[in-house]
């Protein structure tokens, strides 16, 4: 029996890997009773006869990066992307070989730091218990969707940050008159914060969008509002509460297409919400705005996006690094979809909605995480 003792400065959704992980193991074991040859224990206190991983929070790492106690560290953002982390983060991946980051981001086996990252979904795992388990409103608004007409395209802002007014600009700009575009909490524009993994395409652009486009330096405050929205889920609210972007709007059931900025935007990496799993369940056709090679990375994990029914020459908007011509080129596939709306209705996009609903249940986002965790300590002796 190996047993893995992890130590924690404060709780956090990332204790929740370690459930994940020992699925995992029990997995591995099913034709013995589902006996996992791991256990956790959950100790401040390092021990020499364990393997030793503490758990740290990105913003609290100060004093505690001494990894002479143990034999990992992770390094914890709660499940959020890459833009969430500090250069602190970066240089400890950079230069300890037993540090790595927990995060909610997926990257290439190109990117700088892959080895260095253990991703993980936890937002897929609390949507997909909100339309799964009969204790939620969601579940039964999923299970009364009904077949009816829809409209093409919609544009749906979420809250406003400096890059997606730029492509919302972009997209008011062209040659589409009648899309509809909700955008009833969007507001002034929130600055768009340093991001310590971001590349040189990402800096410029980051630059450019705060220095051309009013904005307030607010994100703290509009986050309260967004939070104080949430909703008492079960009798008396025992299970909590479940922020609005959770529930599935009209536009959802009323749209073949939703076309959204996600919650990242940083090129080359993977970041998906509820956003995208909104589509998924209403069988809707998700257009996510992202940073470069989202929809690539969305179709290696079984996803399928609007830009799998667009002619080749107009798919190539997603390799491009610039953002700004990245943007325009999207724009142009949008007006290019706008004048094809028999796509909607073809037999291809009807594949998307089934396998994109499928694959929303049965997806390996997760295994992912798992699997490299797994490697990891798999070399520490376990």
């Amino acid at each position: 029996m190996t047993i893995l003792n992890i130590s924690f400065d404060q709780d956090t959704v990332g204790l929740q890997f370690f459930d994940y992980y020992f699925s995992y193991k029990q997995h591995q074991e099913s034709q013995k009773n589902y006996r996992s040859r791991i256990e956790l224990k959950f100790n401040q206190t390092p021990r020499p006869d364990f393997i030793n991983i503490a758990i740290v929070d990105f913003q609290n790492i100060d004093g505690l990066l001494d990894t002479s106690k143990f034999d990992l560290m992770l390094i914890d953002n709660s499940g959020e992307s890459l833009e969430v982390a500090s250069d602190q983060v970066r240089n400890c991946l950079a230069h300890d070989p037993k540090i790595f980051f927990l995060c909610g981001s997926f990257v290439s086996g190109q990117h700088k730091f892959f080895h260095k990252l253990i991703p993980y979904n936890h937002n897929l795992q609390l949507f997909s218990d909100c339309v799964s388990r009969p204790f939620y409103p969601q579940h039964y608004d999923l299970k009364s969707i009904a077949d009816k007409p829809r409209s093409p395209m919609c544009f749906i802002n979420g809250k406003n940050r400096t890059w997606r007014q730029y492509f919302l600009t972009q997209l008011q700009s062209s040659s589409i008159l009648d899309m509809p575009i909700r955008n009833t909490i969007a507001g002034q524009c929130s600055k768009l914060l340093d991001c310590a993994f971001e590349s040189p395409e990402d800096s410029q652009f980051r630059t450019y969008v705060n220095d051309c486009i009013e904005n307030r330096d607010d994100d703290q405050t509009r986050k309260m509002n967004y939070y104080a929205r949430s909703i008492w889920i079960g009798a008396d609210g025992k299970f909590g509460k479940i922020a609005p972007g959770y529930f599935l709007i009209d536009e959802y059931l009323s749209h073949h297409c939703i076309i959204y900025p996600e919650s990242s935007w940083i090129n080359a990496h993977l970041f998906l919400t509820e956003k995208t799993w909104k589509c998924f369940v209403s069988r809707t056709i998700p257009w996510p705005i992202s940073g470069s090679h989202l929809h690539a990375m969305m179709n290696k994990f079984g996803f399928m996006t609007a830009t799998n029914l667009l002619p080749s020459h107009l798919q190539a908007f997603d390799s491009i690094s610039d953002h700004k011509t990245r943007y325009a080129r999207t724009v142009e596939a949008i007006e290019w979809a706008h004048r094809h709306p028999e796509i909607w209705t073809s037999s291809e996009a009807d594949k998307i909605r089934e396998n994109n609903f499928n694959r929303f249940w049965i997806n390996d986002i997760n295994l992912t995480g798992v699997e490299k965790f797994d490697q990891i300590v798999r070399n520490c002796g376990a």
